[in-house]
């Protein structure tokens, strides 16, 4: 009787503390985010955190089946399955459950929704210690510092990303956030806190991801795993220092280098050259400060893909350096007043540009002749012809050959005039697409060449005889003076030139009669007046 007693009281203690565990976990799970719902008349179905959990009322064996949203069974169970069945570690979704007794009759039919327990981990925020870091001796150390303290729940990781470029391509991880580059680039640390196995960090640096994409990716998953990604990052800018590094005798004389955003710009006397092994594309363009900002020289493709050596006239210049977005880097402020330019600068300081036509007429036709020194900044020239001084058309063009500052000759001729009053300009073309005339130039032809004999009269240099209407004959040409007295005497056997040239340069002053003398034609004189101004 004692022993029945005792063990009476044992089983009840038992069942106490059996109760009393199972009160306790029950309270647990409904903290930590589980849910319980009645099921039939004999079971209940606890779920959450990725776990589903079927207990009976009775000590049955229950057949216990789970299946998910498109009705594909998951999980079953047909034999044991007692109390306390737990399936764990399924993914976030909607679930049916189907309990069945001993006897194979359905007692429960429910549809469950299982959330992810919420994620606890969080990235924090990171700051730079210095955000503009300099290159020096091709390296350069980027360090953040913590200002909001990241969470790290059990079984989480805490791993710091480097990108670079716009992109934010992940190109380094580490557990710590310091990193070492040896480019010229903008930079940005990240802070990510995950489950350890969740992915494969290194695949992340193998294929170039951008901590956009894993962002996505992370958002896309945060039913399957907890993590938390600091997508903003401690911003870091890695460059050459701006501005001059070395100098010569100052003043623009002698030698500069400065650094423009990782495009070095050596100035040597009047020699500008501008190289980068910058890889990300840039262009760059040149003004003249002191000619009203005129463009100089542009460079739009290809600027970082060879050295480009300017050789400019004394001035003042702006170098503006632009990304492939247009957006203006730095810009710098060059001096050149070299004393050994040839173009030397005048009272106000202004650099002397040099552009001028000449135009005079040679036989039957124009000669035209221009200097200029600004050939390093002129793409072409173009000649043009008016008949009334104000609409001019186009009659040539010529591609510029001399890119430098030096006083460069160019030459074309107009081999057909108009009758009367011609006028010309040449229009140099810049590299972008600005332009510049000339000044006018005019060259009368007031007699008609087709009819005229001899000209100009009065003479310079020459004297010019048309023979056209004499082609294929022999004849002779005789100049004498006004005494009578022969002068210069030319014999033309077979006449096969239209114009026949008389060297007046050196017969003085005076009025002269030419004698046109043709088989088989009466004699022709012409009265001929020399007249040079000395």
């Amino acid at each position: 009787m004692h022993n029945t007693k005792n063990f009476t009281l044992k089983l009840a203690l038992f069942l106490c503390l059996f109760l009393g565990n199972m009160f306790l976990l029950n309270a647990q799970r409904t903290a930590d985010g589980y849910k319980t719902t009645s099921c039939g008349n004999e079971t209940k179905i606890t779920y959450g955190n990725g776990n589903i959990i079927m207990e009976g009322k009775r000590n049955v064996n229950y057949t216990f089946k789970i299946l998910d949203n498109r009705r594909k069974t998951i999980f079953e169970c047909k034999e044991n399955c007692g109390n306390s069945q737990e399936v764990a570690e399924l993914p976030a979704g909607r679930y049916r459950i189907i309990i069945k007794n001993e006897k194979g009759r359905r007692i429960c039919r429910r549809w469950i929704r299982l959330k992810r327990a919420e994620c606890l981990a969080k990235s924090g925020q990171l700051e730079a210690i210095e955000r503009r870091v300099i290159l020096s001796n091709e390296m350069a150390t980027l360090e953040a510092v913590t200002i909001e303290e990241p969470t790290v729940p059990d079984g989480f990781s805490k791993i710091y990303l480097l990108t670079s470029g716009e992109d934010l391509t992940i190109i380094d991880l580490d557990t710590t956030a310091i990193f070492t580059v040896n480019k010229i680039n903008n930079y940005r640390i990240h802070t990510l806190v995950i489950e350890t196995t969740s992915i494969d960090l290194d695949d992340l640096i193998d294929t170039e991801t951008s901590v956009y994409f894993l962002k996505r990716f992370l958002k896309g998953n945060k039913n399957n795993f907890c993590s938390a990604l600091d997508i903003k990052g401690a911003k870091f800018r890695v460059r050459i220092p701006n501005g001059p590094i070395d100098t010569g005798t100052g003043s623009g004389v002698g030698s500069s280098r400065f650094m423009c955003n990782g495009i070095q710009i050596f100035q040597e006397a009047n020699i500008l050259t501008i190289s980068s092994e910058e890889s990300d594309g840039y262009f760059f363009k040149i003004n003249d400060k002191e000619n009203h900002l005129a463009n100089v020289f542009i460079c739009r493709d290809d600027c970082e893909g060879e050295e480009i050596a300017l050789e400019l006239p004394n001035s003042t210049y702006l170098l503006s350096v632009y990304n492939k977005r247009g957006r203006r880097l730095c810009k710098e402020t060059i001096v050149i007043t070299e004393p050994n330019n040839e173009n030397e600068i005048n009272a106000e300081g202004r650099s002397q540009t040099h552009f001028s036509l000449a135009a005079h007429r040679v036989q039957r036709t124009v000669a035209l002749e221009w200097l200029t020194n600004t050939g390093y900044k002129v793409s072409h020239f173009e000649l043009e012809h008016s008949l009334n001084g104000v609409d001019f058309t186009k009659i040539e063009d010529f591609v510029n050959e001399d890119w430098s500052s030096e006083m460069a000759y160019h030459e074309s001729t107009d081999r057909t005039p108009a009758l009367g009053m011609n006028y010309y300009r040449v229009k140099q073309v810049f590299v972008d697409d600005s332009f510049k005339y000339s000044p006018i130039q005019q060259i009368n032809f007031s007699t008609d060449l087709e009819k005229t004999a001899v000209f100009p009269n009065p003479a310079r240099e020459a004297l010019y005889v048309n023979m056209k209407q004499y082609l294929g004959t022999k004849g002779q040409l005789t100049l004498s003076n006004q005494f009578g007295q022969l002068v210069q005497q030319i014999n033309l056997e077979n006449i096969e030139q239209e114009i026949v040239t008389i060297n007046t340069a050196d017969i003085e002053n005076g009025v002269y009669y030419l004698n046109i003398q043709v088989d088989g034609y009466r004699v022709l004189s012409e009265k001929v007046l020399v007249q040079r101004f000395y």
